[in-house]
């Protein structure tokens, strides 16, 4: 999912590149930067050790959600390059990949 957020990050660069900005851009925008916030504010604290901060995994869980998100819609858009044919390979590697390590 993590690869995910980052096609989404460079695709989202280039449509600001473009001037092609919409109403789910601007969700999307909001949501990243929720996540950098989160992060990056996180990352300090635990630096500085304010707060006997530990950089427990259970803090950044609560961002886990907002990342699942913007994952799929960066997969939505990796796949809509794609001939609709090699849209289902696409979807079918990919739930693939995110089960077989579960059931393994």
């Amino acid at each position: 999912m993590l690869v995910l957020y980052f096609v989404s990050l460079g695709i989202k660069w280039i449509k600001l590149k473009s001037q092609e900005w919409t109403l789910n851009s601007e969700m999307e925008l909001f949501i990243l930067l929720i996540i950098a916030g989160y992060f990056s504010a996180h990352s300090i604290v635990w630096w500085l050790g304010i707060g006997g901060s530990l950089g427990l995994l259970r803090v950044m869980v609560l961002i886990i959600p907002l990342i699942a998100i913007i994952g799929v819609l960066g997969l939505n858009k990796v796949a809509n390059f794609l001939p609709e044919k090699l849209q289902i390979v696409f979807y079918l590697s990919f739930g693939w990949i995110v089960i077989y390590p579960i059931h393994s």
